[in-house]
C-alpha cells in the first residue's frame, strides 16, 4: 500500500506542476497521443479515431518522458481554445515525426517499416500531418498501420494486403503483454484520413 500511496503522490505532484506553468512553458511539450477509449472515465479533450481508440492530446516530459493527460482545466489556465491546443499537437507531432528515424524489413519482398524514436508514444506519429510527406517516398502510399501498444507502430503500403495475416501473431503478443496497450486493430491511412478495417482476434497468437 506505501509504495501505491507514493505513486498516486508522485502523480499528483506531476499534475500540480504542468498546471502552474504557462502556456509558453508547456506549447513545444504538447502532443497528440493515441489512447483506449475505454477507461472508466472517459479522458478529457478526446476525439474518436474508431469505437476502441481516441485522439487526446498530451504533454510529454524529457528526461523520463511522462505523458500527461491536458485537461479543460489547464487550457483555462494557459487562456487558450482547445483548437490551439490540438493545432499545437499536431505542429509538433509533426516535427517529432521529421526527426524521427524510417526503417524497414523486407518480408516476402514488402517494405514492413517502423519509426526510430525516443518518442513514448510512438503510435501516435500515425497522427503526424506531414505522415505521406515522410514516409511514401519509402514504403508507398496508402498505407496499413497496427498500433498495439503506445510505443509500437508498423506501417506498410496498403496494396500488400497478405501482410495483414503476417503480422497478426506479434500484434496480438504485443497487446497482451505492452504496460500501455491501445488496440489489435489494423487501420488504413490514406488521404481521406484513417479508418479501421478490421482487428486481430487473440486465436491470432
Amino acid at each position: 500500500m506505501a509504495c501505491v500511496a507514493s505513486f498516486v503522490d508522485n502523480l499528483l505532484s506531476l499534475y500540480r506542476r504542468v498546471e502552474g506553468q504557462s502556456w509558453e512553458e508547456v506549447r513545444g511539450l504538447i502532443l497528440f497521443a493515441i489512447e483506449p477509449s475505454d477507461y472508466a472515465e472517459p479522458l478529457p479533450l478526446r476525439s474518436p479515431i474508431s469505437d476502441r481508440v481516441d485522439r487526446v492530446p498530451v504533454i510529454v516530459r524529457a528526461p523520463l518522458q511522462t505523458v500527461s493527460f491536458i485537461t479543460p482545466t489547464m487550457v483555462d489556465t494557459w487562456q487558450v481554445s482547445r483548437a490551439e491546443v490540438e493545432t499545437t499537437a499536431s505542429r509538433n507531432l509533426a516535427a517529432a515525426l521529421t526527426a524521427a528515424k524510417l526503417e524497414y524489413g523486407d518480408v516476402d519482398g514488402v517494405r514492413l517499416g517502423y519509426l526510430g524514436t525516443e518518442l513514448p508514444i510512438k503510435a501516435a506519429l500515425i497522427l503526424a500531418p506531414n505522415l505521406r510527406e515522410v514516409v511514401s517516398p519509402v514504403l508507398g502510399w496508402p498505407l496499413y498501420a497496427v498500433i498495439p501498444d503506445r510505443d509500437f507502430l508498423y506501417l506498410w503500403a496498403s496494396r500488400h494486403q497478405s501482410l495483414i495475416d503476417r503480422v497478426g501473431r506479434t500484434v496480438v503478443k504485443e497487446f497482451a503483454t505492452a504496460p500501455y496497450p491501445i488496440t489489435t486493430e489494423v487501420f488504413e491511412i490514406s488521404d481521406d484520413g484513417i479508418r479501421p478495417i478490421g482487428a486481430y482476434s487473440p486465436e491470432s497468437a
